[in-house]
């Protein structure tokens, strides 16, 4: 029952992550990073550009309360909180940071939304079941009892299968989500807690909190590949967008250590601070924000050189499991007018020939589009006519992984993602 999400509470008390300026800056735009501080019931907002904290926004009372994972929907337009003593899910509008809605949760909750916000899903840690949420209306529609002690989650990038470790079972097993039923299971480390597929969707890796290995599963072949050493206490994981490295948090020893993917070996170990509690990378790839529950900080690392580079002060025992850092721009507040735009859907995403693109117009008028990868670096462009809201693009010969379209319009400027199979 040492379980890493066991460990935060007890922390908690003892020492309780795209707005352009122009498609040419193509990442110079407002990422915004959210940290759930445990100590204090809050969130802390985080300008990625600046590095600087604008805002600390209550989310429940400190003392019947700890927050500890969060999730930055894809549409940049919410984030999903978790509370571990409240046994609640809060979500909050990025826009004004205000309360959206609250659904009530299972024992000690951890979330996860799905890629297009459609779909969340709960792992309630203290009664061993997998809740299924309409992300659209924010309500349950299912729940699947997995046994054991179920930690952080992760779904393959066509949203058929939910990826769950079970901690005290030493153990990942698979729920396919079109039947809800468990379809197989992998023995891996002591443990497991968090999980992370590539950005590829080819491989799983397990950050195992009792043990110093992370395991990788072939979730293509339904093989575990590999075992790396890393630290001890791991407590979160991420990749660069081009999938080449992940970093992993080891919370016991106050590292984040860099794994070559390829290689499936260690090649640094970066020096952070207090009991690091978890890992995000900036959408250009490169910065990594290791969110430290012990220093009360965040501490910012460049990639290039695997160097601390900037600390940020945040709230009380900040703890940061999930996908903390949202990479599109934030919307429109609500005392804001809006007299142009377009609201971009994309389907199928993931996408592996066809891409097509359906837009809603505020207005009729002239648009352009680009397709950028990771690096902002400019694949495709074009232009649509006025009166067309729909468009066909052609993505089979792009590499597996995550890429932007931006719908330029005039005097705006709206960013969507699709992977790329």
């Amino acid at each position: 029952m040492n379980h890493f999400y066991q460990h935060v509470s007890l922390m908690n008390k003892a020492f309780l992550l795209f707005a352009c300026l122009c498609l040419g800056s193509f990442f110079a735009q407002a990422q915004t990073a959210y940290i759930p501080n445990s100590d204090d019931g809050t969130y802390s907002v985080i300008d990625v550009n600046t590095a600087t904290v604008t805002a600390t926004i209550q989310v429940a009372p400190d003392s019947t309360s700890c927050l500890r994972t969060i999730w930055a929907t894809d549409d940049g337009k919410e984030i999903w909180i978790a509370d571990d003593i409240g046994d609640a899910i809060f979500i909050f509008n990025t826009a004004d940071n205000m309360a959206v809605d609250t659904i009530p949760a299972g024992e000690a909750p951890v979330i996860l939304v799905a890629p297009g916000g459609d779909k969340a899903y709960i792992s309630n840690f203290g009664d061993s079941t997998v809740m299924v949420v309409d992300g659209i209306n924010h309500v349950i529609t299912d729940t699947i009892i997995v046994g054991g002690e179920p930690g952080l989650p992760a779904i393959t990038p066509d949203g058929s299968e939910l990826y769950v470790p079970i901690g005290d079972f030493d153990q990942v097993i698979v729920i396919d989500l079109a039947s809800h039923m468990v379809t197989d299971t992998f023995p891996v480390g002591v443990e497991p807690e968090i999980l992370e597929i590539n950005p590829a969707g080819t491989e799983l890796y397990v950050a195992n909190f009792q043990d110093t290995v992370v395991t990788v599963i072939d979730i293509v072949n339904k093989t575990i590949t590999d075992t790396i050493q890393s630290g001890l206490g791991q407590a979160g994981i991420a990749f660069t967008p081009d999938g080449s490295t992940a970093y992993v948090a080891n919370i016991f020893g106050a590292t984040v250590s860099v794994i070559n993917t390829s290689t499936k070996t260690v090649v640094d170990t970066i020096d952070v601070g207090d009991n690091p509690s978890g890992v995000n990378v900036t959408p250009d790839g490169n910065q990594v924000y290791a969110v430290n529950q012990g220093s009360d900080n965040v501490m910012v690392i460049d990639v290039a050189s695997n160097a601390v580079v900037d600390t940020i002060e945040v709230g009380g025992g900040p703890v940061a499991a999930g996908h903390f850092i949202s990479i599109f721009p934030k919307v429109l507040s609500i005392d804001e007018e809006i007299t142009a735009g377009a609201n971009i859907k994309l389907y199928p995403n993931p996408v592996s020939a066809e891409l097509t693109i359906s837009l809603e117009l505020i207005r009729q008028e002239s648009l352009s589009y680009r397709v950028h990868n990771t690096l902002g670096q400019v694949l495709t462009s074009g232009n649509l006519i006025i009166g067309q809201d729909e468009l066909n693009l052609d993505v089979h010969n792009m590499e597996a992984g995550m890429y932007f379209l931006s719908i330029e319009g005039t005097g705006w400027t709206q960013t969507a993602s699709f992977v790329k199979q």
